[in-house]
């Protein structure tokens, strides 16, 4: 039995308050409580939320052949993997961004609303992009953040091929690579790899497809979808990549951490 079955079996032994049938009420009423259940719905998400983001840094959801906290909540709470994973990020940010969270568990902003700004805040542009979220629409904040997201690649890409196009200095070796995760969660590679380094990494890359398109085809408990291991906390399922100094790497590897999205 899944959590949302336990809650409903909860609440058919419970007697139930009769509500007024909404086809009598004034527009106005409904007006009203329509606003005020809106706001308890995003103070209930918020709350919820807070709890996710505390069971999955206590690694609630691991030991039961599940492989992410995206994956239980799958499971356990009857969310497809893909609106899981989003639940899992904005927990994840929220614990970053106390003006945010505070304001979304008053039920004063929207989870919608909650969900696009935390992919573009942080400590110093917090305040503004909560400023946005409570006096501008939904909408409105989207497309703020969308723009935002394109001027934050744009800068990105050229700072890469500024890197990529300058000659090594002194001492630098002559493969480069770096990496960064983009606002969609996606990563992003970048470098230029001699021969023999670009052998080792198409490699890798083919045993990482083999592993994981083999993978996909085990049906072993609940992990049914899979899903790398978790890398910076804020995505929920994003591979964890080798920090190490380049010298520990092996050669040819520099890959700049300082480069991935904070």
């Amino acid at each position: 039995m899944t959590v949302l079955e336990a809650v409903a079996a909860d609440a058919i032994e419970e007697p139930i308050a009769t509500e007024p049938d909404p086809s009598g009420l004034p527009l106005e009423r409904l007006e009203a409580e329509l606003c005020t259940l809106a706001g308890q719905i995003a103070a209930a998400t918020a709350r919820f939320l807070r709890l996710l983001a505390d069971f999955d840094a206590r690694d609630g959801w691991a030991g039961r052949q599940v492989r992410s906290c995206a994956h239980w909540l799958s499971w356990r709470c009857g969310m497809d993997l893909r609106t899981a994973r989003e639940h899992v990020r904005v927990a994840r940010a929220l614990s970053r961004l106390p003006q945010i969270a505070e304001a979304f568990e008053r039920g004063e902003v929207s989870y919608s609303k909650v969900r696009a700004i935390t992919r573009v805040a942080d400590a110093d542009t917090e305040a503004d992009v909560l400023d946005a979220a409570l006096s501008e629409p939904a909408a409105q904040v989207e497309r703020l953040v969308r723009g935002l997201c394109t001027a934050r690649r744009n800068r990105q890409r050229e700072q890469d091929q500024r890197r990529d196009s300058d000659p090594p200095e002194r001492g630098e070796p002559e493969s480069r690579v770096r990496w960064h995760w983009d606002d969609d969660g996606f990563l992003v590679i970048s470098g230029r790899l001699a021969p023999e380094d670009g052998a080792r990494l198409l490699a890798g890359l083919t045993r990482a497809e083999h592993a994981r398109t083999a993978s996909a085809d085990s049906k072993d408990g609940p992990a049914e979808h899979p899903e790398p291991e978790c890398g910076p906390a804020e995505h929920p399922d994003r591979p964890s990549m080798d920090t190490r100094p380049p010298a520990e790497l092996g050669p040819g590897a520099d890959c700049c951490g300082a480069d991935a999205v904070q």
